[in-house]
């Protein structure tokens, strides 16, 4: 219900919403939230815009089901882990829908172990990457992508797509993995 009544407050009818509190995001009525574990702090009770769609995650989220369906809902194209909630931000944007912060509500995600390059999804990320290249013509992930090339997994320039040259050994996985203090 507070995100309904602050969207409102802030003059939107529709929007995808996200917090950026913590670690945590929530998930309300009429509205979508998502988590972004970053550094962006929104103050509790107030809305902001977003600078960029690109920064939207879906890890937990809800949206209007008429605004779901109009913008044609995760596409499924996208296998497995990787940019199919940047997609649906880039198309919200697209449709004039907003996506704002919203500061204090909670929601959680189950605890899994995180890496950093998330080397576990080398080439689901790879794959809807280069999907994602293609209808948008920039490359999502790229800090990913980055650090995929300085392992030499593959190529440092995309300008004519991903190169793979190899995937991850089992030892660069176990070496990206993080510590369970820091999950993203």
């Amino acid at each position: 219900m507070l995100a309904a009544r602050e969207a409102a407050a802030a003059g939107f009818d529709e929007a995808l919403f996200r917090n950026t509190r913590g670690r945590v995001a929530c998930a309300g009525t009429g509205n979508l939230f998502a988590l972004f574990g970053a550094n962006l702090v929104t103050p509790a009770g107030t809305v902001a815009p977003a600078p960029q769609p690109g920064l939207f995650w879906s890890l937990a989220f809800a949206v209007r089901a008429a605004t779901y369906d109009r913008l044609g809902g995760f596409d499924e194209t996208f296998s497995g882990y990787g940019a199919e909630d940047t997609d649906l931000a880039f198309r919200a944007e697209r449709a004039g829908v907003p996506i704002l912060f919203l500061g204090g509500p909670r929601a959680y995600h189950q605890h899994h172990p995180g890496y950093d390059p998330p080397l576990q999804h080398f080439r689901d990320i790879v794959a809807n990457a280069a999907r994602f290249h293609d209808r948008h013509g920039i490359w999502p992930m790229d800090g990913w992508l980055d650090g995929f090339a300085r392992l030499g997994l593959i190529a440092a320039d995309r300008s004519t797509g991903i190169v793979v040259h190899r995937d991850p050994t089992p030892d660069e996985m176990e070496a990206a993995r993080l510590s369970d203090d820091r999950p993203f």
